[in-house]
């Protein structure tokens, strides 16, 4: 029987881990969040919803402006890591397919799995979004009007490589139960080096899912990396402004 184990970093990441974690939880069979000792609203969300909660400075420690590849290292050795793990962003959505399609689906125990993501920018798409029927199983996949993000694929360096808002990968089928450590401490390219650890022929793409990464700010204002070295975009919420700690 196919278990998931989810674990997601939120550092001042509040405001959207209150909008995607139910949707999270729903979709897998447990969740750990990564966070701060000192970001205490992180903490109340997590626990509202059930998910356990991690604290630890290791994203700071060693002079690190924002390591997220060793935040979820300390979220990886807390789990059993006995069946499947899902690595995902605080700030996407997962749709009501979401569970069948990670369940149901069949998947290769020695291969990392992505998904696409679709943006949804402000707070009144996101509500206009949660009026709309939610995907179900016998749904087409849909991205509901809202743009596509970059997949990325290094055409001179094998190819397609699961983003870090989503990887999913088996432990014991892969033999890869860590996280990467980007040396420049900050959230980038971690996620690029884990996928790296598998073999273009190990590294697949799931269709029939799509996640929703939720924005506060347009993409014009808000720069590729924006949030790598620290929490800098605005309130996710009806009033917007400077996220509330």
């Amino acid at each position: 029987m196919r278990t998931i184990e989810a674990v997601t970093v939120s550092v001042n990441y509040a405001d959207y881990l209150a909008e995607t974690l139910p949707a999270l939880r729903a979709a897998v069979d447990a969740v750990t969040v990564v966070t701060s000792p000192s970001d205490r609203r992180t903490a109340t969300v997590a626990r509202r919803y059930g998910a356990r909660v991690v604290q630890t400075t290791a994203m700071f420690d060693d002079s690190r402006k924002f390591s997220l590849g060793a935040a979820l290292g300390a979220g990886l050795r807390t789990l059993d890591r006995d069946n499947w793990v899902l690595v995902i962003d605080a700030d996407i959505v997962l749709m009501k397919c979401a569970r069948w399609v990670l369940h149901e689906l069949p998947l290769d125990d020695a291969k990392l799995y992505g998904i696409d993501r679709v943006h949804c920018r402000g707070w009144q798409r996101w509500q206009d979004l949660c009026t709309l029927p939610r995907v179900v199983r016998t749904a087409a996949v849909t991205a509901h009007g809202l743009p596509f993000a970059d997949r990325i694929a290094f055409v001179d360096q094998l190819g397609y490589r699961p983003c870090g808002f989503f990887q999913l990968w088996n432990p014991l089928g892969s033999g890869i139960h860590d996280y990467p450590i980007d040396p420049g401490g900050t959230a980038g390219h971690s996620d690029m080096m884990h996928a790296a650890r598998w073999p273009r022929e190990a590294r697949e793409l799931i269709p029939e899912l799509i996640g929703i990464e939720l924005q506060s700010e347009d993409a014009g204002d808000r720069p590729v990396g924006a949030n790598w070295s620290g929490r800098r975009t605005a309130e996710f919420s009806a009033s917007g402004g400077a996220y509330r700690r």
